[in-house]
C-alpha cells in the first residue's frame, strides 16, 4: 500500500541547495575538450588538422580504429587511412577531401551557412572473421572550423552507412533541407532538391521502430491495422530508397529526420 503521508518528489527538489542567484558574468564562455564528450556518442570522432596534415584528436572508439589503438592512429597520421580505408576506395577518399578543401577555399561558398559535408566510403572492420579483412561502409560527416580567417580543422563523425557504394559527397546547410551533391563525372556541384519530408505517422512508426516494437506491437498502440503499418512501411523505404526498417532507421537519424 502506498504511503501517504510521503509527498511525490517535484523538479524543484532537484535544485534543493543551489542559491537561486549565482553571481556570474556576462562575458563567460564555456569551453568544451573532445573527450568531455565523445565517451557519450555513438559515432566515432575524430578531428582533422588540414594545414599538419595528421589528427587533432581521436576518440578511443572501435568502429574507426579497426583494432588498431589510439597511439598508433595518432602516430600514423594522415597515414592510418591507407590501414583502414579499403584499397579500392582510399583514392576516392583522398579526392574527395581534395574536393572538400578546394570548395572551402573558393570564394563562392558562405562560410556562414554550411552545415557539413558527408560522404561513403568502406573501412576496415575489427570484427574480422577468416584470413581476408572485412570492410563496412561508412557514413562520414565533416564539419569545417576556420582559424585566423583559413580553414585548419574538420571534426568528422563516422558511422555505418546504409548506401551501399563510396562517394556521395554532400554538402549539406543550415536551416534548408536542399544540398549540394559532387558529380565526379562533371567536376562540379550539382544543387539537389531537398530530402523528402517524413509524415508524422512514419516518424512515429520509426521512434517506436527504434525503441524495439514489432510491427504488430506498433499497429496496436497506433490503433491501425498491420497492413496500413505494412503500406506506410513500404512507402517509407521507397522514399529514403532503403530496403529495410534497420536502414531507414540509420538513414533518417543520420539525416535528422524524426527529430528535425
Amino acid at each position: 500500500m502506498k504511503n501517504t503521508d510521503q509527498t511525490e518528489p517535484t523538479m524543484l527538489d532537484f535544485f534543493e541547495g543551489i542559491p537561486e542567484q549565482v553571481p556570474v558574468s556576462d562575458g563567460v564562455e564555456i569551453s568544451f575538450k573532445p573527450e568531455d564528450f565523445s565517451g557519450m556518442m555513438t559515432e566515432a570522432i575524430y578531428i582533422l588538422d588540414f594545414q599538419k596534415r595528421s589528427f587533432h584528436y581521436i576518440a578511443d572508439h572501435g568502429f574507426f580504429l579497426s583494432g588498431y589503438s589510439r597511439e598508433e592512429a595518432m602516430n600514423a597520421g594522415y597515414k592510418f587511412f591507407h590501414r583502414v580505408i579499403h584499397p579500392a576506395d582510399i583514392s576516392l577518399w583522398a579526392k574527395m577531401h581534395s574536393v572538400i578543401i578546394k570548395k572551402l577555399n573558393s570564394h563562392d561558398l558562405q562560410i556562414d551557412c554550411i552545415n557539413y559535408f558527408s560522404c561513403t566510403f568502406q573501412i576496415k572492420s575489427s570484427l574480422q572473421i577468416g584470413a581476408k579483412p572485412s570492410y563496412l561502409m561508412a557514413y562520414q560527416k565533416l564539419k569545417p572550423q576556420w582559424h585566423e580567417g583559413q580553414v585548419r580543422f574538420g571534426i568528422c563523425l563516422l558511422s555505418s552507412s546504409v548506401v551501399r557504394h563510396a562517394g556521395n559527397l554532400r554538402i549539406y546547410y543550415k536551416n534548408c533541407l536542399d544540398y549540394d551533391e559532387y558529380s565526379f563525372q562533371n567536376q562540379r556541384w550539382i544543387r539537389q532538391k531537398e530530402i523528402p519530408k517524413l509524415t508524422d505517422r512514419e516518424k512515429e512508426i520509426l521512434k517506436l521502430s527504434k525503441q524495439g516494437k514489432s510491427s504488430k506491437e506498433i499497429a496496436d498502440i497506433l490503433c491501425i491495422s498491420g497492413k496500413t503499418i505494412r503500406n506506410i512501411e513500404t512507402g517509407l523505404y521507397q522514399k529514403l530508397s532503403v530496403h529495410s526498417m534497420i536502414e531507414a532507421i540509420i538513414f533518417s537519424t543520420n539525416h535528422q529526420m524524426i527529430f528535425e
